[in-house]
């Protein structure tokens, strides 16, 4: 089994979406539903992917494109237990998610918004607003909070370095 990830930046603020799947089965699933849901989709269907779910990191409306897309599409969408968003399937802090035979463990990650979660995939960590170079995400907006991301912060320093 090999881990595959291509990483597309555009939508409102240049956000990251990451399409990941397992080359074994060639099931897949997008990280961050933050730029036009048709260019994932395109992209999934060139490489021959089957779209096992779609992963709201956060609900900014920056991070929300398309999500009636995937919908009408009937491509499951999962976010966060506290998520105000209308989904699929809610997922919880440890929670382990299946893309193919590879798996994916969520990490509630509040601090940027309450509802904030990161995706572990071997040894890639996807932190969405949580975390960038050189800084973290703003905690100035409502459902912000500081303390919270500094615990997140500091729950970040406790993966593997690699």
């Amino acid at each position: 089994m090999a881990l595959h990830i291509i990483q597309t930046k555009g939508g409102y603020d240049s956000n990251l979406c990451n399409l990941i799947w397992d080359d074994t089965t060639m099931e897949g699933c997008i990280l961050d539903t933050s730029i036009p849901a048709e260019q994932m989709l395109l992209l999934a269907k060139k490489k021959r992917i089957t779209i096992q779910f779609a992963l709201i990191m956060h609900s900014h409306a920056d991070h929300l494109i398309d999500i009636d897309v995937y919908k009408k599409k009937n491509i499951p969408l999962f976010a966060h237990v506290s998520s105000p968003q209308e989904v699929d399937e809610h997922v919880e802090d440890g929670q382990i998610l299946m893309i193919g035979s590879i798996p994916l463990t969520i990490l509630h990650a509040p601090g940027h918004r309450f509802d904030c979660i990161m995706a572990l995939v071997e040894n890639h960590l996807f932190t969405t607003d949580v975390l960038f170079v050189g800084g973290c995400g703003r905690c100035d907006f409502s459902g912000s909070d500081v303390s919270a991301m500094y615990d997140t912060l500091c729950k970040i320093k406790t993966l593997p370095d690699e």
